[in-house]
């Protein structure tokens, strides 16, 4: 049971929840820092009702309320386990929350502190039984499915996970783990028989490369003849450098735009195909027509032209739409590429290699990371198509930008007609309108002659295509070239670990599942090979054993068959059936030595049935302190990272004071944690 709420200390709950909410609020509201959000903020009002229109307070429940705020506090200021609880989540955690409070009040539980293993089974009963008549007042009836379900019984594994920082807190946690261990997943799955719905689907490829040649068409024939014909318009307009002259009404500067624009529409284009400058009658996505004037249709055509652009870069590198988004750009438009586009001549000097460097913020907080989107010989004169639609957004948009004085790549029209004539009319692009301006450019601009019926069903298709369709699409492309490309295609996608990918994005296909078990064993060969002649430093729980055994290894390679050191590797890996387990911070070899996990130890699991790491348990800290973990040098970007995150926290806080600094006593370990190991490695490689 957990202390009355008068007994505990209060000097351990802060004033603050957010930086702009207070603790006793009736509202938290939590910024949004993902780059495309539909929202810059998140807000739990609690206030939700539980029984009868009536919140915790009302009823009564104030230990209960407590526990509910410190357990959101911690799991976004002071994730333990698993990742960081972001702002965007918050909304549907206040959903799983309301969920959970009721099947308390109603089972006569006051506290989380109550909620021993049968009952959250219990819970999962209640929800299944009651989740539709329960219905919320959403304005559409509620359907009880596999990620409804999946969602809510989640939160009691996060409220798991956080019981060590909640407990310190002074207020009551989680007993024991909920479902007798089991995953949320599990209980939907194999007890409540909910299944999942099949994975996002790759765009079939004969529509995915006839998009990407029609956008690589738009891009290096259309969009030079618009992006000249937009500085004349500009310029008769009065718009220089983000702002208009005093003559921006003048009736005879808009008609002398107009009457550059008409006359561009009978151009044509290096290609010779003619200029795309659409007018009269126009169909929308929703079937609905209206009607394009000179200048109404310049404007669709600068945005079909972006939308060309961002879908050229989600094919061709996969990256998430919020990534795109978060693309910055305060180059001059005098400028041949934007701001966020670099070029870095390859060690070997033979490729120049071209990063553009924005912000991730998939399950973890936002960081600035770069991507690898295009590569030609060094000194020649190619432009990847990728390098082509950042330059292309670069000049398309430059005026825009100047005007709404963005720093972003991308900035669209938030007025509802004609071209912006202030800063309010240039508007921030999300994720949803990125998706809108694809399936617009799909309808208009890509043609679907000579494919398969089910293909060319434009109405169809537009239906179905989403952006984040380009991942699986790209990485299945990239994978079908060499298995092999496996860990590059993780990284690129600024995944946790390889096995999202695999099992994310390569699918169940028996010939791909094939060929990932041959990446998989080619690369444990290498690391084998690698460390038997001395030449792989390792740091961790492993290095003692290596050093041990690497000249014990190195013969049994040796006495192998095979014509190459890596062909021997091979045969030993096949042979002991030798696996890996990868993580962004190092490599699990459990799978050799199960007796040894401290994940499973600390999970209690027989010895015989550790085939893979306990997934709810892993952690830096617990994966440090492991005998079977080991970190190599290409860990070490990931700890200096954490090194340098760790101590922007710590010397933020003593800025405020030693109380300050006290309170985060778990950042000071984190931080000589992350310095001990890149020392570690550093020493092994001098």
């Amino acid at each position: 049971m957990s202390l009355p709420l008068a007994s505990r200390d209060a000097s351990k709950i802060p004033e603050t929840a957010t930086d702009v909410s207070r603790w006793s609020d009736r509202f938290w509201v939590f910024r949004n820092l993902t780059p495309g959000a539909h929202q810059g903020h998140s807000i739990i009002d609690w206030q939700f009702p539980v029984c009868d229109g009536k919140s915790l307070e009302s009823l009564g429940m104030a230990d209960l309320l407590q526990e509910l705020r410190v357990f959101i506090w911690t799991a976004h200021e002071d994730p333990r386990e698993g990742t960081q609880m972001g702002a965007g989540s918050m909304g549907a955690v206040e959903g799983s929350l309301q969920e959970l409070s009721s099947f308390m009040y109603e089972e006569g539980l006051s506290s989380v502190s109550d909620l021993d293993s049968e009952l959250t089974w219990l819970f999962a009963e209640f929800l299944d039984e009651t989740y539709v008549d329960r219905s919320r007042d959403a304005g559409r009836p509620r359907k009880a499915g596999h990620h409804a379900f999946d969602r809510i019984l989640r939160t009691l594994s996060h409220l798991w996970q956080q019981r060590a920082a909640m407990e310190e807190m002074g207020v009551g946690c989680l007993p024991e783990q909920p479902f007798d261990g089991e995953t949320s997943y599990a209980v939907v799955v194999s007890h409540l028989k909910h299944e999942r719905r099949g994975k996002l689907k790759p765009i079939p490829d004969a529509l995915a490369f006839r998009v990407m040649n029609d956008a690589q068409d738009v891009l290096v024939n259309q969009a030079p003849v618009l992006i000249a014909l937009q500085e004349k318009v500009c310029e008769a307009l009065g718009l220089s450098d983000g702002t208009f002259d005093s003559d921006q009404k003048d009736p005879s500067r808009y008609r002398e735009a107009r009457q550059l624009i008409h006359e561009a529409a009978n151009q044509t284009t290096q290609s010779g195909s003619p200029f795309y400058l659409p007018t009269g009658t126009r169909q929308l996505i929703d079937d609905r027509e209206v009607e394009l004037s000179e200048i109404q249709g310049f404007r669709h055509a600068i945005l079909s032209t972006a939308a060309a652009a961002t879908t050229s870069l989600q094919a061709e590198t996969g990256i998430r739409a919020h990534e795109l988004i978060s693309l910055e750009d305060v180059s001059s438009i005098q400028d041949q590429n934007p701001s966020c586009l670099s070029s870095v001549i390859s060690h070997d000097g033979l490729l120049e290699c071209f990063y553009v460097e924005g912000i991730t913020a998939k399950k973890r907080r936002p960081e600035r990371v770069k991507w690898l989107v295009g590569s030609r010989p060094a000194g020649s004169l190619y432009v990847p198509p990728t390098v082509i639609a950042l330059r292309v957004l670069h000049k398309l948009l430059a005026p825009w930008r100047a005007l709404g004085k963005s720093t972003k790549l991308l900035v669209c029209f938030s007025n509802g007609r004609g071209l912006p004539r202030s800063a309010e009319s240039i508007g921030a692009f999300t994720s949803g309108y990125l998706t809108y301006l694809l399936k617009e450019f799909l309808l208009e601009r890509v043609s679907l002659d000579g494919l398969d019926s089910e293909l060319s069903d434009r109405a169809a298709l537009v239906r179905e295509i989403r952006g984040h369709r380009w991942r699986p699409t790209f990485a299945l492309h990239l994978y079908s070239i060499s298995p092999g490309l496996l860990p590059a295609i993780s990284d690129h996608f600024k995944h946790l670990n390889v096995a999202h990918t695999e099992y994310g994005y390569i699918g169940t296909d028996t010939r791909l599942i094939e060929a990932c078990d041959s990446a998989r064993t080619l690369s444990v060969a290498r690391l084998m090979l690698g460390i038997s002649m001395g030449q792989m430093p390792v740091a961790g729980g492993v290095a003692k054993l290596i050093d041990r055994h690497s000249a014990e290894l190195k013969a049994i390679i040796e006495s192998q068959a095979g014509d190459t050191p890596l062909e021997k590797a091979i045969q030993v890996v096949l042979e002991h059936g030798l696996k890996l387990y990868e993580s962004p911070y190092g490599r699990c070899f459990m799978a050799m030595m199960p007796s040894r996990s401290k994940c499973h130890n600390d999970d209690g699991t027989p010895v015989f049935l550790r085939e893979i790491p306990v997934a709810r348990r892993k952690s830096e800290g617990t994966c440090m302190a492991c005998a079977c973990f080991s970190v190599y040098p290409e860990h070490v970007p990931y700890w200096e990272r954490r090194l340098r995150e760790s101590e922007a926290v710590l010397k933020a806080a003593k800025k405020r004071g030693k109380a300050a600094l006290e309170e985060l006593r778990v950042e000071v370990d984190r931080a000589e944690f992350a310095r001990r190991v890149v020392a570690a490695i550093r020493r092994k490689t001098r």
